[in-house]
């Protein structure tokens, strides 16, 4: 009497089985047909159903095949039990297919015509890169002007003089595969000026500024001259009223003159105007600058982050940065170059992660270093100018951390709106011209933006706005505030 009982209880634990597998399969078809209509919803559910069901079938299936165990152990009834442990066995099989079409229904809501940015979190990770055959043409208009600068110190230097640049960087981008994508960039300088904004802070501090490069220039074209204390074979020429008279012993009046105007309260009008249409009649190159080419390669895709369960994203780039501007020409017309006037090669590593949902941090850093030396002028009164080695010693690095907010994560209807704010810092490498190296400069920057995904509405496009606010640096002698824009437009092949 006993046996039987328990082979019935065993079938009878087969048959909840069964139908507890029917039921979750309905429940996950439910799932599937409203997943269309809230994605997010569904995949809550839908994890929760497949998760419980997972449980319990394992702890079904176990407490089954115990009691058949047991039977087997104390009746001949195993013939009877069989048939029920394959029951269980179907079931389970059923339950974890049943399982395996809800996860493949819910990853097809991710799907918008193969574009990116269709996934549980509203934020794309700048670790990922474009889809399989995805192509991104990007276009950035910056807007800069400064109006100070930074000496060696780290000290604010408002010198009275305003510059203004304008450039546009055009970017193509395409997915090899939905882990590599590649880059082709090229900037284009549309226009530069320089002007004195403040003419009481030109005259007091801008002046002296230009007047300790032209003595450096002097200085530096002398060469043994000035070191040795020679005396000046002719006149040379400093500014309007301002010169080494010949036979006067070179160092010892160029450093006296360079001190008393240095420490002057006011400088001579004539040298302040003189100064002024030096720098207002300065021309800015325009033109292509340094084309970059470019792979990156991402250890996670939207779907599967860098590690499982955990919204970590990671990426890994590489590219070189041709001297493809003139920026030597540039230079012996005594012009302002674009470019940087070496070829660089540079790495760069990107990490992201989503703090909550809506909110995801973003980490870049890039670094830089000279794979072939370019050429510049220098000018000095006694050498009247020559081409000179142009070296970068040393590695530059450049990158943000950026915080990212989705407001559509919260409020309805506003899944297309991203907003950011991020610091960047640029440490410069040296700058070797001749025998002459220059320390590299540092600057860092504060920077708000928002975006509109129009993929959020199944279009192809993306505009970003981006206001940069230079906070401090060192060697800086212009320090750029900028208004950004940039437009995204994609097409799949």
């Amino acid at each position: 009497m006993k046996s039987v009982f328990q082979v019935a209880a065993s079938m009878i634990l087969a048959h909840s089985t069964v139908a507890f597998a029917a039921n979750t399969k309905a429940a996950v078809q439910n799932i599937k047909q409203g997943a269309a209509a809230t994605t997010k919803d569904a995949k809550a559910k839908a994890g929760e159903v497949v998760k419980g069901a997972k449980s319990q079938a394992q702890d079904i299936k176990a407490k089954t095949e115990q009691s058949i165990k047991d039977e087997t152990k104390k009746t001949e009834s195993s013939q009877s039990s069989a048939p029920a442990a394959n029951q269980t066995t179907e079931a389970a099989e059923e339950l974890k297919n049943t399982a395996k079409e809800a996860k493949a229904a819910m990853k097809a809501q991710g799907g918008n015509a193969g574009l990116p940015g269709t996934r549980k979190s509203l934020i794309i990770p700048e670790s990922t890169v474009l889809p399989e055959k995805v192509l991104r043409l990007r276009a950035v208009y910056a807007g800069a002007e400064s109006k100070k600068g930074y000496d060696g110190a780290g000290n604010k230097v408002d010198s009275g003089l305003q510059v203004n640049v304008s450039a546009v960087t055009t970017a193509i981008e395409y997915g090899i595969t939905n882990r590599l994508a590649a880059q082709f960039v090229v900037p284009y300088r549309l226009s530069g000026k320089a002007k004195v904004s403040s003419d009481t802070d030109f005259a007091s501090t801008g002046v002296k500024e230009l007047l300790k490069t032209k003595v450096k220039e002097i200085k530096n074209g002398l060469g043994v001259a000035y070191t040795s204390n020679a005396t000046a074979p002719v006149s040379i020429d400093l500014a309007p009223g301002i010169s080494i008279p010949k036979g006067a012993p070179i160092k010892t009046y160029l450093d006296g003159v360079e001190q008393q105007l240095m420490n002057s309260p006011q400088l001579p009008a004539a040298l302040v105007n003189y100064a002024k249409a030096q720098v207002e009649d300065q021309t800015f190159t325009k033109g292509m600058g340094d084309i970059e080419i470019g792979a990156k390669y991402s250890l996670a895709t939207v779907d599967e982050p860098f590690v499982d369960g955990l919204p970590l994203y990671a990426s890994v780039a590489a590219g070189i940065r041709l001297n493809s501007s003139k920026y030597s020409e540039s230079t012996k017309k005594g012009e302002k170059p674009v470019g940087r006037g070496t070829t660089d090669v540079a790495a760069r590593l990107n990490a992201d992660y989503e703090v909550i949902s809506g909110v995801q941090l973003q980490i870049e850093n890039q670094t830089e270093v000279m794979a072939a030396k370019g050429k510049a002028w220098n000018f000095s009164e006694a050498s009247k100018g020559q081409e000179l080695d142009l070296e970068r010693k040393g590695m530059r690095q450049l990158g943000y951390s950026k915080l990212v907010v989705a407001p559509g994560t919260w409020i309805p209807h506003a899944e297309f709106l991203l907003l950011n704010a991020r610091y960047n810092w640029n440490n410069e490498s040296t700058v070797k011209l001749g025998d002459e190296e220059t320390v590299g400069s540092v600057g860092r920057s504060a920077q708000l933006g928002l975006s509109l995904d129009g993929l959020k509405m199944k279009l192809p496009v993306q505009l970003d706005y981006d206001y940069v606010i230079a906070a401090r640096g060192r060697s800086v002698d212009n320090a750029f505030d900028a208004h950004v824009a940039t437009l995204k437009l994609y097409y799949k092949f």
